[in-house]
């Protein structure tokens, strides 16, 4: 499968503020794709598609999508009507927006593996205080 949006309209981001971006692709993520993928892009899809922050250039695959070039886990026409009003600009924007979930999503993971590292290492230490 061709990265059309990456290979052909390279710059298109460029287009507004990564804010305006940001804004834009929540208010469409939330109206369009979060009843199906979940509020943080995190929901694998009837258990087999994917949750979207697992999807490298989501912008592409929703083109692919759109356009009718693709149509994993028999979803194209689902997602041709949902899709079908959006520019390419709209995905981009979108994609955007779950990427930022997913850096937060990470950073949330990462300090509650922090956390209970540091909770483990204390329990060791009273067990040892204790005997």
């Amino acid at each position: 499968m061709a990265n059309l949006i990456q290979s052909e309209y390279t710059g298109l981001l460029q287009v507004h503020s990564n804010k305006e971006g940001l804004s834009s692709g929540k208010e469409l993520y939330n109206n369009i794709c979060a009843t199906c993928h979940g509020s943080k892009a995190d929901i694998k899809y009837k258990s087999i598609v994917p949750n979207l922050f697992d999807v490298n250039t989501i912008a592409d695959y929703a083109w692919h999508y759109k356009k009718g070039t693709s149509n994993r886990y028999n979803m194209a026409e689902v997602m041709q009507e949902k899709i079908k009003t959006l520019s390419k600009q709209d995905f981009l924007d979108t994609e955007l927006y779950i990427k930022s979930l997913c850096a937060r999503l990470a950073r949330s993971q990462d300090a509650k593996k922090e956390a209970a590292g540091k909770s483990s290492q204390n329990l060791a230490l009273q067990r040892r205080k204790n005997e």
